[in-house]
């Protein structure tokens, strides 16, 4: 979905199926600092609670996976 630069990556559910539109961020260790685009703050004002943040960090064993609601 970034192509489209639609402010988010991935549509989907949360388990109580609820829509949720979720921006996926890279970071390298916890703690690290990230930007959201002014596109992407804006459609996360929009969408509130059903905006989802991801950070993902991939260490040499694992993927961690970070999930921050209403990031704004």
């Amino acid at each position: 979905m970034s192509r489209q630069n639609i402010g988010y990556d991935i549509e989907g559910r949360s388990p109580e199926g609820d829509s949720v539109c979720i921006e996926v961020k890279s970071v390298d260790y916890p703690g690290q600092p990230f930007t959201l685009t002014s596109n992407e703050e804006a459609v996360a004002r929009q969408k509130g609670r059903a905006y989802r943040l991801a950070l993902v960090r991939q260490t040499n064993t694992h993927i961690e996976v970070a999930f921050i609601a209403d990031p704004i």
